[in-house]
């Protein structure tokens, strides 16, 4: 049944990206998201490729507007890390199952997950220190900080029909 699910219009080539054979493409998939468990988690592969697929969106569009701020250092969403990309998906099933979450209800959400995994408070952003300078309450937040939350949150509702 998955095969016969990705073979719909427009989710065959969002998974299997440049003619990758479906199984091969859904092994690939499996592999990406083992590591946070998407599939079982959701337990909906249609739900799990949609969900994936706002998520890199989100994830294009935030490195975009990085750029723009001359900010290079966030990957291509096929480069980022596991770890990152767990948070973005994270972002998105929670604008997901709360269509009526604030952005601050984001950066809040963002922040326990931070605090979960130890991150901190840091001048610069450093994985290996686990620290990072939005650690911080909302409204303390830069603006351009803080139109990353209203951005994130427009491209969930925008691309899920909200």
């Amino acid at each position: 049944m998955q095969n016969e699910l990705v073979k719909q219009p427009g989710i065959e080539d969002l998974v299997t990206g440049s003619g990758t054979p479906v199984e091969e493409a859904l092994a690939r998939l499996n592999a990406q998201t083992t590591g946070y468990g998407l599939v079982n988690m959701v337990g909906d592969f249609n739900k799990a490729v949609e969900i994936v697929r706002i998520a890199k969106v989100c994830h294009n569009v935030n490195k975009a507007y990085c750029l723009a701020l001359g900010d290079t250092s966030v990957p291509t969403w096929e480069d980022a890390p596991a770890w990152q990309k767990e948070s973005i998906i994270a972002g998105v099933k929670l604008h997901l199952n709360n269509p009526n979450a604030s952005t601050d209800d984001s950066h809040n959400s963002w922040l326990a997950q931070k605090t979960a995994e130890g991150w901190k408070y840091g001048p610069v952003k450093d994985v290996e220190k686990k620290e990072h300078p939005c650690f911080v309450p909302y409204d303390m937040l830069p603006k351009e900080q803080q139109a990353k939350d209203f951005i994130f949150r427009e491209i969930v509702h925008s691309l899920v029909g909200n």
